[in-house]
C-alpha cells in the first residue's frame, strides 16, 4: 500500500500517527487485555465474556496459603510435625519472585530460612514443591548458590538442605503405604518377605541415598557463573548431597534455535532439504535433552527413592521446565484439566517465570537478549508426552495449542508480568480475563475422549527418531493465518507482537 500526500508536513504527521498506533505499549494498562476487559463491561455484554469474568473469581485470584495447604494435603505431606507452610514471604518480603507461602521442613525456623535466602541468587531459597505419595520422596527447587571465586559458604543453607533430607527420612518412616509395599529381600536360603525385614532394608537404603542436586547447567557454565558471584554447591560443604550437571542449553541457544525454526517454517515443506534443515535448527535436540533431564528426576524419585533439588542459574527458566515436566510424568493428577492448570500456576506463574520478558508481552522491553520461548519449549515437551501416551491426558492437542497462542496474544492477563507480586500490585487478575476461564468455557473442544488414566508414571522415549515435529503449532493452515489486506500467510508468533491500543482503534478491532 502506498499513500500520496500534498505536502511533506502532512506526510510526517501521518507517519507519526501510524508509528504511534503500531508502537508497543509503554505502560501495562495499555496492553490489549485491559481494553478488552473494560470494553466488555462497558457494552454490558451478556454473552460468554461476562461468564469469563464471573468464572475468573472461581478459577484464580491471588493464590493464598489455603491453595498451598490443599495441594500439600493431596500429596500427603505431614503438616503436623514433619513439614510446615511458612508465611515468611508474606507480601513478598523475602523474595519478590517467589510465592507468598512456602513448604519447608518443620525443624527450620523462619529466622534460619531468611538467613539462608541471602546465600541464593535473587533470594530464591530451596523449597519443596512435590512429594511422592508412595515413598515420601520430595522434589525441591531453588536458584544457584552465591559461591563466587572465593568459595563462600552458608551454614544456614547447608542446614536447610540437611533438614530436607531429615524430613524426608522421618516422613518416609511414617508412610502408611510403606508396610503394604515393603520390599522383598532375596537371600541364599530363599525369599524373606516379612514386613519387619522389608522396613529394615528400606531404612538402611534411606541412610545411603543422598540428596541429588541436579544442576540444569553444564559444569563449565556453572564454574563460569562464579565470576558473577554464583556457582554451584561445593561437595565438601554438603556431605549428604551429590551433584549432577544436566548440560541443558541456556535461553540464548534456545532463542537462536527457535529463530532458525521460524525461518524454516516460512519455507515450503516440499523442499528436499527441509528435514535436514529442521535438524540443523537443533530444536528437537533441545526437546530431547529436556525430556532426558526430567527423566533423571523421575527415576531418582520413583526408582532410586532419593530426594531431589533442581536449580539452574536463577531458577525461573530451566528449573520450572524440568520440575513441571517431571511432576507431569510422576503425578497423574497433573494430567487432568484441573491438575494441569494448578501445575502451570504453581511452577510457572507463582514461582516467577519471566513471561513478560521471555514472551515480549506487556510493555516494551529494550533488551532483546531477554526474549526466549522457554514456556513454549515446555509445551512442546508436553505435546511429545501426549503423542507417546495418547490415553493418559484428559486434554487434547488443541488445549496445548491455545495455551501456546495465548501466552503471546495479550488477550488475557494470565501470562502478563514477570512475577506474582507484579500481577498483584497491578491488579491484573481483577482487570483482565483469565485464559483458564476461556478454556473452561469451551471445555468440550479440549477434552481427550481417549483418556483412560491407567498409568501412574510416564517414561517417554527421548530418542530423536521417536520425537515428532509439532506441525500444528509451527505451521498453521493458511486459511487461519491469511492477512486480510494481502492474503500472505505468516508463521505463528509473528502475529503475536504486543501492540498498544486506544479505545477508539479497539472499537475498530
Amino acid at each position: 500500500m502506498s499513500c500520496n500526500f500534498a505536502t511533506s508536513e502532512e506526510c510526517q504527521k501521518w507517519l507519526s500517527r501510524l508509528l504511534a498506533a503500531y508502537a508497543p505499549p509503554q505502560k501495562l494498562e495499555e496492553v490489549f487485555a485491559f481494553y478488552f476487559f473494560q470494553q466488555c463491561h462497558k457494552e454490558q455484554r451478556k454473552d460468554m465474556f461476562i461468564c469469563l469474568h464471573q468464572s475468573c473469581q472461581y478459577i484464580r485470584n491471588d493464590r493464598d496459603d489455603c491453595s498451598i495447604i490443599k495441594e500439600a494435603k493431596r500429596m500427603a505431606f505431614d503438616l503436623n510435625g514433619v513439614w510446615r507452610v511458612t508465611h515468611i514471604n508474606r507480601n513478598f518480603r523475602v523474595c519478590p519472585s517467589y510465592p507468598q507461602f512456602l513448604l519447608i521442613p518443620a525443624s527450620l525456623s523462619d529466622k534460619e530460612l531468611e538467613a539462608a535466602a541471602k546465600f541464593r541468587f535473587s533470594r530464591r531459597i530451596p523449597t519443596v514443591v512435590w512429594r511422592h505419595q508412595k515413598n515420601g520422596t520430595v522434589i525441591a527447587r531453588s536458584s544457584q548458590p552465591s559461591v563466587g571465586w572465593l568459595g563462600w559458604r552458608s551454614q544456614q543453607d547447608e542446614h536447610l538442605l540437611q533438614a530436607i533430607i531429615d524430613a524426608f527420612v522421618i516422613d518416609s518412616k511414617r508412610n502408611p503405604t510403606l508396610v503394604q509395599n515393603s520390599p522383598v529381600v532375596t537371600c541364599q536360603h530363599g525369599t524373606m518377605s516379612e514386613t519387619t525385614t522389608g522396613i529394615q532394608s528400606w531404612e538402611s537404603s534411606l541412610i545411603t541415598n543422598k540428596l541429588w542436586i541436579l544442576d540444569a547447567r553444564s559444569y563449565t557454565a556453572a564454574v563460569a557463573n562464579r565470576a558473577k558471584g554464583g556457582g554451584c554447591e561445593c561437595p565438601e560443604y554438603y556431605p549428604n548431597c551429590e551433584i549432577k550437571f544436566l548440560n541443558l542449553a541456556n535461553i540464548h541457544s534456545i532463542r537462536k534455535s527457535f529463530h532458525s525454526l521460524r525461518i524454516l517454517c516460512m519455507l515450503s515443506t516440499t523442499q528436499e532439504t527441509w528435514l535436514s534443515s529442521l535438524e540443523n535448527t537443533r530444536w528437537l535436540h533441545y526437546i530431547s535433552d529436556l525430556l532426558n533431564a526430567a527423566l533423571v528426576v523421575v527415576n531418582s524419585v520413583d526408582i532410586d527413592q532419593r530426594p531431589v533439588l533442581v536449580h539452574c542459574s536463577d531458577g525461573w527458566d530451566r528449573t520450572p521446565q524440568i520440575v513441571a515436566l517431571a511432576e507431569l510424568m510422576l503425578d497423574p493428577f497433573y494430567r487432568t484439566l484441573e491438575g494441569f492448570r494448578i501445575l502451570v500456576e504453581k511452577e510457572w506463574l507463582d514461582f516467577g517465570h519471566k513471561f513478560c520478558d521471555r514472551c515480549s508481552t506487556g510493555p516494551r522491553r529494550d533488551d532483546p537478549s531477554e526474549k526466549s520461548p522457554v514456556f513454549l519449549q515446555w509445551l512442546d515437551c508436553v505435546y511429545q508426552l501426549l503423542h507417546q501416551f495418547p490415553c493418559e491426558f484428559e486434554f487434547n492437542q488443541q488445549y496445548l495449542l491455545k495455551l501456546a497462542e495465548h501466552s503471546f496474544s495479550n488477550l488475557f492477563g494470565t501470562f502478563l508480568c514477570n512475577t506474582a507480586q507484579q500481577r498483584q500490585k497491578e491488579r491484573v487478575n481483577q482487570q483482565t480475563f483469565s485464559v483458564w476461564a476461556y478454556l473452561n468455557s469451551k471445555i468440550d473442544a479440549f477434552l481427550n475422549y481417549l483418556f483412560v488414566h491407567d498409568k501412574e508414571v510416564l517414561r517417554p522415549s527421548c530418542r530423536l527418531n521417536h520425537l515428532v515435529f509439532w506441525e500444528e503449532l509451527y505451521i498453521r493452515p493458511e486459511e487461519h493465518l491469511k492477512c486480510k489486506t494481502g492474503g500472505q500467510s505468516f508463521p505463528l508468533f509473528d502475529l503475536a507482537k504486543p501492540k498498544k491500543f486506544t479505545e477508539q482503534n479497539h472499537m475498530k478491532v
